[in-house]
């Protein structure tokens, strides 16, 4: 065994750097693969992100000074082809590659499933506006389904005590990354949906790539999200991460200590406000007895309750006139009245008097008619009334025949007789 070859962790990095930069097959050659975990930051203009595929992913670096000709700008799922050069990152003994030209070929198929999905929940209404539920004013006690050990636990107490000291939070812990988050989350979901203590709930963890947060893009958690029964925050990943859980959940939250300050109160602000109320409720009621001291002071010195008899007599002096008013006005219209019945009462008697004086002259012309063609008074100049014996009244000789009996009505009585003859007169035409 020949003698130990010691070196340092600052050699081998270089060695590596040197070695990598040295392969000329590694200085330019196309990669593809899907965005994972894209970080960008604006003072410097660079990117940084994982190119993945089913089996295996690497770190790539795009500085600003070619990220300026992209575009189209890089999100998470974007699936590319990068003209890149293979290098070693000796501070930190990291393999990464840094990208030269990108070539956008559309999205990755995690991305694509995220988006059908959100499209299929949107179309079912699990989004709509109206379904969401404003956060209570004052949480008796939170739910909060997170990791035991993560940070967001830590950030959720560390802020909700600062602002609310009378916190009560109870953790439903389960992985929030990995194959099992999704379903460990869910059966968390379905024992707060039988607790009738929890006023709000708040699911998350912190930032990561898509893969990361994959497990808050499930649709059965989506739907239990959405059938709870009380508010659910969501606070997944950073404010540029969006997930099917912020889209369905009642209120999205940035960041887990973001979601801690939409839920629990601030309670010192609570106690100034009340501070502030409560001052001005007591120099609004010093104000008030003031006001009212004055108005004692004045009425103290009225003459209406010095003198209260003064004041019913005036009383009764106004009573009196109204009184006599009201007889004035009564009584003109009844004069009125009284004068248009004397009119009328003349008119009428005067109109019933014409009208007598008109009815009686047409009477007294009717019965001198009567007079005149009454029947009567012809058989009393000797006159007779001729009639068969059946009663018809006979006017001309052709309506009777020679043996026949005819009656003959005079003043006194009536005669029956016999025609022996009769004789036509002939008429003689002008």
């Amino acid at each position: 065994m020949g003698e130990r070859v010691i070196v340092t962790v600052h050699q081998l990095n270089s060695f590596m750097t040197k070695f990598i930069g040295h392969n000329q097959s590694l200085q330019s050659f196309y990669i593809q693969g899907e965005v994972s975990g894209h970080k960008y930051y604006p003072s410097s203009g660079h990117h940084y992100f994982s190119l993945k595929d089913e089996q295996a992913q690497v770190s790539c670096v795009l500085f600003g000074s070619v990220a300026n000709n992209l575009t189209t700008p890089i999100k998470d799922g974007d699936k590319l082809i990068c003209l890149a050069r293979a290098g070693f990152y000796a501070r930190d003994g990291k393999f990464q590659l840094y990208i030269l030209q990108v070539e956008q070929q559309g999205q990755g198929l995690l991305y694509q499933k995220f988006l059908q999905l959100k499209n299929k929940l949107a179309e079912e209404g699990l989004f709509a506006p109206e379904h969401k539920r404003p956060l209570p004013i004052l949480p008796k006690r939170v739910a909060v389904v997170t990791s035991a050990s993560g940070a967001v636990i830590r950030d959720i107490i560390k802020v909700g005590r600062y602002r609310y000291p009378n916190l009560d939070i109870l953790l439903f812990p389960c992985n929030v990354q990995g194959d099992l988050a999704a379903s460990e989350m869910l059966r968390a979901m379905q024992k707060i949906q039988v607790r009738d203590d929890i006023s709000v709930i708040i699911i998350g963890r912190g930032g990561g790539s898509m893969e990361d947060l994959w497990c808050f893009n499930d649709e059965a958690l989506a739907r239990a999200i959405y059938q709870a029964k009380v508010p659910v925050v969501s606070a997944v990943g950073h404010e540029t991460d969006f997930t099917i859980a912020d889209f369905v959940a009642d209120v999205r939250a940035s960041t887990p200590s973001n979601a801690a300050e939409l839920v629990f109160p601030d309670q010192a602000s609570y106690l100034k406000q009340i501070a502030a109320l409560q001052a001005r409720l007591i120099t609004a009621l010093q104000q008030t007895n003031k006001i009212a001291a004055t108005r004692l002071a004045l009425l103290e010195k009225c003459r209406y309750l010095t003198e209260p008899d003064l004041l019913i007599n005036e009383r009764f002096e106004v009573v009196d006139r109204l009184k006599q008013r009201m007889l004035q006005a009564l009584e003109l219209p009844l004069i009125k009245q009284k004068q248009k019945l004397e009119q009328l009462t003349y008119r009428l008697k005067q109109s019933l008097a014409l009208v007598y004086k008109q009815a009686e002259h047409s009477y007294f012309v009717q019965y001198q008619h009567l007079l005149a063609t009454n029947p009567l008074l012809r058989l009393e100049q000797g006159y007779a009334y001729v009639s068969k014996q059946n009663g018809q009244k006979l006017s001309s000789v052709k309506q009777i025949t020679v043996g026949e009996l005819v009656d003959l009505q005079l003043i006194d009585g009536n005669l029956t007789c016999q025609v022996e003859a009769k004789q036509e007169l002939n008429k003689q035409v002008n």
